[in-house]
């Protein structure tokens, strides 16, 4: 609203243009202009930083995974223990979070882009990924 209001008043400027005062201050709301501008770039490309570093912390760590996956095995071959069987729950639970969490960010990026979600996965070479459930 604001980056509107400061193009109103430059064009009012622009068009009162008739002594050195006023190119002054033209000159000076322009300059204010670009500075905000300038201002508002910075704070997109940091959000969009801290966005791909949020989706990047949404992974299951490889240990994890990898355990996950023996536990599954196991659990087909009905051989996986009460205590197994509870750290598997735990687990896909932790899973299913961090899934939660990146679309989350995801979303959130692409609307910072002002993309569709199905074009930033695109962008970003994401594929979902299918479960061994």
């Amino acid at each position: 609203m604001a980056v509107q209001l400061l193009k109103e008043n430059i064009l009012q400027q622009i068009a009162q243009v008739n002594s050195e005062s006023h190119l002054l201050r033209l000159k000076e709301l322009l300059i204010s202009f670009a500075q905000e501008m300038a201002s508002k770039e910075e704070n997109r490309v940091q959000k969009d930083k801290r966005l791909i570093a949020q989706i990047n912390k949404t992974a299951l760590p490889i240990a994890q995974l990898e355990r996950c996956n023996n536990l599954l095995m196991k659990m087909k071959f009905a051989t996986l223990t009460d205590t197994e069987h509870q750290e598997l729950l735990t687990i896909t639970t932790h899973e299913e979070t961090l899934r939660v969490q990146r679309v989350k960010h995801l979303i959130e990026l692409a609307q910072l882009r002002q993309i569709s979600l199905l074009q930033l996965m695109s962008d970003l070479e994401l594929t979902p990924q299918a479960t061994k459930r």
